[in-house]
């Protein structure tokens, strides 16, 4: 793909992925690490956030955020950002896909929100 192409339309989602497994281990035993080809877990839920398209190879997302109703992280990898090509077919634009394993990912942690401030004594 052509460092500064125009036109390919990327989509912005929020990805809930499930837990890891947890790892097996056996009494007085150190147990396997995880193969590094291992797959990443499922993906339990995703969520449109924006879409945008490329100009001169960059693609901007203005306004993308995060609904406000979301849970706070749980558990390590539970949410990601996630870029994904949906470039349409175009009888002029001849894109070929991206693969969505070169696009990139980001974790994503959602803190609580603060307690509100404390009212001062009257």
């Amino acid at each position: 793909c052509c460092p500064f192409e125009s036109g390919r339309v990327v989509q912005l989602l929020l990805r809930t992925r499930a837990p890891k497994e947890p790892v097996d281990k056996k009494k007085g035993k150190k147990g396997d690490p995880p193969p590094p080809d291992a797959p990443p877990p499922a993906v339990l839920n995703e969520l449109r956030l924006g879409a945008a398209s490329s100009a001169e190879g960059s693609v901007t997302f203005q306004g993308s955020i995060v609904p406000e109703d979301l849970e706070p992280t749980s558990y390590e990898g539970q949410y990601e950002l996630a870029f994904v090509d949906e470039t349409p077919d175009h009888p002029i634009l001849k894109f070929s896909s991206l693969p969505e394993e070169g696009l990139p990912t980001l974790e994503l942690v959602v803190y609580p929100p603060p307690p509100p401030p404390a009212e001062a004594p009257a």
